[in-house]
């Protein structure tokens, strides 16, 4: 388990919360944590084949690019069974976000549970005196 979020209690999912020093170290710091969240590495990585995905999204909004991104990861992983480990962001603003996400084939790590879904529900991003501050709820 990593120090740079909390888990937060929730009815029949489950949720983090997390800071980091810029909108992009956010993004990153979010997906890594909903990889995590999934999977514990369980095997030595050398000599593993790593996939990486280039990612283009846009949204109306920062909360929207953030649930759109998990989202992207989370089905890219899903259909490619890939437990993604590095994120890699290019450009982001407000509504838009290209980067590239790369890891592991599944068979590497210990599945903890199963995500469905990033929901909505609770999903925020506010700015603190440190930077930036979100939470999000997944659908377990």
């Amino acid at each position: 388990m990593n120090t740079y979020y909390e888990l937060i209690d929730h009815t029949a999912d489950i949720g983090i919360r997390l800071s980091a020093e810029s909108l992009t170290a956010l993004f990153v710091k979010s997906a890594a944590a909903m990889f995590d969240v999934i999977a514990q590495k369980s095997q030595d990585l050398a000599g593993a084949r790593c996939y990486t995905k280039h990612i283009q999204l846009s949204a109306k909004n920062r909360e929207e690019l953030l649930l759109a991104w998990m989202g992207e990861l989370l089905s890219l992983g899903d259909c490619d069974n890939v437990i993604f480990t590095e994120f890699e962001i290019n450009h982001l603003s407000d509504g838009e976000i290209e980067a590239q996400a790369s890891g592991f084939d599944r068979k590497y790590f210990d599945v903890i549970r199963e995500v469905k879904a990033v929901t909505y529900h609770g999903l925020r991003i506010r700015p603190t005196d440190n930077g930036f501050e979100a939470e999000i709820i997944f659908d377990v």
